[in-house]
């Protein structure tokens, strides 16, 4: 029997029992990727604790049990009495089995390289994983655990939501703010869609510019299955970032840098980092062309008054489907927005900036596409990054860096708060903001009319998960990493931290603008390195300025051009720990020996082709710096997992490493003039190997 014809076999006993295609029969039932699951009856949550290696089972009441399970937990999923959890660091999906409460490994399935996103149906039949170097999607019987079919999605997918239905499969991808549908009924091609499009101002100029969209985690799909929910993230990398500004010199810092040239990235109310959850409208089956998809901002006001700002890492629906809750990895923040009809901003931004120069252009450029509406905020642990309901009004969050599972109560409305888990009332930041007339608010304002973001803050009852595993200096050096709302790391508002541009620790597949002096008339541009693996190694670092410690660039960057107030020379020791604390990608061609790779690393070597002259030794880098395409001084890369780092070049314009062995073609860096087709794919298949 066709496979389609099984899959509607197997639905029409739901619908004989009443239960309405495309919708979910239980209104809790995460519908995307995450790093929590619940039990059957939601009095148990499971956890992955990627870096012990293990799933932390925590029971509503009782103690806290642990399993292993292997290299790199990283998402977890349950289907039916089984769990299956990604392990990105050995290309396996794990199988447990749940028998009387306790977790058992059953099994683990081999998926491909890096796999990180996974999801099961609410039957318990299917389960979908991505393997995101690999850039493949698998579905696996959970009663067999076998794989049953595989897709190809580009762009290095990483997070999966699936619709209720059961008919549509979405992948988020990590490079170019790619949603790919997959059509699980008519096995068609992989439907691709872009974020939409978001224009703001060049920050200097006011000239319009169109912002980089990137997709930043978990997305999920309503209860009822009409909105697919995207975090994501739009960039104004056009902009010319600021010469590095010192305001301290600590000893050990060489300070030879411009004194003039502002806080690099900046803050303020139009951000080059605008946090949002994009709202896709869907049909009963999940399919994408119902209305026009809108991003909203995410961007609110702390306890006081503050900008709250970071990159979302998860998104979930409440139950009831009126809201979307964001966790904002960076500000240690959970935000909330009320779902509405998708549509224009009501003109947000001409308040924001009407005193502001060149406020009524900014405004016009960006308010159109980009929707501003009230938000809600709740503090959280350091790196809050997935969320699940285990009532209706009640969620859990994880902080995968404070180690720590939070209770919170997500009320509809801010003004009708039921009191939180374990407190007494909830404390209200703003209190009855609607009738603050003096601050321009009135009471008959909709929600996206606000000039502010309001939010109201709830305490919350939490669990630690355990004991750090990492070393302290590490453990620390990793915090700051991610944190956009520690004033010594970056300016307040700004909504940048050193992760928001090298995710996970590598990089974010974008090109930078760069003042090299003071100027806007000198740009230079360059793209985001990886800094995965021991970037000491090839120290002394960056594109083409001679910092001679990862600690020095450090500094540089986080008080120089993130704006921070300064973590001193041992807070910049702590943060390069944790940069050389992290592995190298797991290239899906990594230790091959096949035919092509041995012929490619021949070609490598040979004299007239050049490639070893300068990617030599264990990092495949001389560490020197060359005079090249009209640039002075630029560095050596490694080309260690160079296959999981696109772009390419200083500049990014090499978009793959065909491309990268195409330029050479004129001498400028090697010589590959002299190979035919064939040649040169061995060529790129060995450096994919490295």
């Amino acid at each position: 029997m066709p496979r389609r014809l099984v899959r509607l076999a197997l639905f029409l006993p739901a619908l004989l029992l009443g239960a309405c295609a495309g919708q979910l029969e239980e209104s809790r039932f995460p519908t995307g990727s995450n790093v929590l699951a619940t039990s059957s009856d939601f009095g148990i949550t499971y956890a992955v604790d990627t870096d012990a290696g293990e799933v932390v089972i925590v029971p509503s009441e009782g103690d806290i049990t642990r399993v292993a399970v292997g290299l790199e937990p990283t998402r977890i999923a349950r289907a039916g009495e089984r769990l299956f959890v990604s392990l990105r660091g050995e290309r396996h999906v794990a199988v447990l089995d749940i028998e009387d409460g306790g977790v058992t490994l059953h099994s683990k399935i081999a998926v491909g390289a890096e796999p990180i996103g996974v999801v099961a149906d609410e039957d318990g039949e299917r389960v979908y994983v991505v393997a995101s170097l690999a850039g493949e999607v698998h579905e696996i019987d959970a009663g067999t655990t076998e794989i049953v079919r595989s897709w190809t999605v580009r762009d290095e997918p990483r997070w999966l939501a699936l619709h209720p239905s059961g008919r549509s499969l979405y992948v988020g991808s990590f490079l170019g703010g790619v949603i790919s549908r997959i059509d699980l009924d008519e096995e068609s091609a992989v439907q691709r869609r872009f974020l939409p499009e978001v224009t703001s101002v060049h920050l200097e100029t006011f000239e319009p510019i169109t912002l980089s969209a990137r997709v930043t985690g978990d997305p999920a799909v309503s209860p009822n299955g009409k909105v697919l929910a995207i975090p994501g993230l739009y960039v104004d990398n056009v902009t010319p970032v600021s010469p590095p500004n010192l305001v301290s010199e600590d000893e050990g810092i060489d300070d030879d840098i411009p004194e003039d040239g502002g806080a690099g990235y900046g803050g303020g109310p139009l951000s080059r980092f605008n946090p949002t959850v994009v709202l896709f409208p869907l049909d009963p089956h999940g399919d994408f062309p119902v209305g026009d998809p809108v991003a909203i901002d995410l961007t609110a006001s702390g306890p006081n008054f503050e900008v709250v700002r970071s990159y979302p890492s998860a998104v979930a629906f409440t139950p009831s489907g009126d809201s979307v809750l964001a966790t904002m990895e960076g500000a240690s923040a959970v935000v909330s927005i009320d779902v509405e009809e998708p549509g224009p901003s009501s003109g947000a931004m001409d308040a924001l900036l009407g005193d502001v120069d060149g406020g009524e252009m900014m405004a016009e450029f960006a308010g159109p596409n980009l929707t501003f509406r009230r938000t809600r905020l709740w503090t959280a642990a350091p790196g809050p990054r997935g969320l699940v309901f285990t009532e209706n009004e009640r969620a859990q969050v994880y902080s995968f860096l404070g180690r720590e599972l939070a209770d919170i109560d997500v009320p509809r409305s801010n003004l009708q708060a039921d009191s939180a888990v374990g407190s007494k009332d909830p404390v209200l930041v703003d209190p009855a903001p609607a009738d603050r007339e003096d601050e321009g608010v009135s009471e008959g304002m909709m929600d996206d009319e606000l000039p502010i973001n309001v939010d109201v803050s709830f305490p919350t009852v939490s669990r630690v998960l355990g004991e750090e595993s990492l070393p302290a200096d590490i453990a620390e050096g990793r915090r700051l990493f991610y944190a956009a709302d520690d004033s010594h790391m970056a300016a307040a508002g700004s909504g940048v931290s050193c992760s928001t541009c090298h995710f996970d620790g590598r990089n974010d597949g974008l090109t930078w603008r760069f003042d090299s002096h003071t100027t806007l008339d000198d740009v230079v541009e360059r793209q985001t390195p990886s800094l995965a693996g021991v970037v000491s190694m090839t120290a002394p670092v960056t594109w083409t300025d001679n910092v001679a410690t990862v600690a020095e660039e450090v500094t540089i960057t986080s008080e120089g051009r993130m704006g921070g107030s300064g973590i001193g020379v041992a807070g910049a020791l702590k943060v390069a720990s944790f940069i050389d604390w992290t592995r190298e990608p797991d290239v899906p061609l990594a230790g091959s020996t096949s035919a092509s790779v041995l012929r490619g690393r021949a070609i490598f070597e040979r004299e007239d082709v050049g490639c070893s002259d300068c990617h030599s030794g264990a990092a495949y880098t001389d560490n020197e710096s060359y005079d090249m395409y009209g640039i002075e001084g630029v560095r050596t890369r490694s080309l260690v997992g160079i296959a999981a780092s696109a772009p390419y070049l200083h500049d990014g314009s090499a978009p793959t490493l065909e491309a990268v062995l195409i330029s050479a073609r004129d001498g400028e860096m090697g010589d590959t003039g002299s190979l035919n087709d064939q040649e040169m794919e061995d060529l790129a298949n060995y450096l994919k190997s490295l």
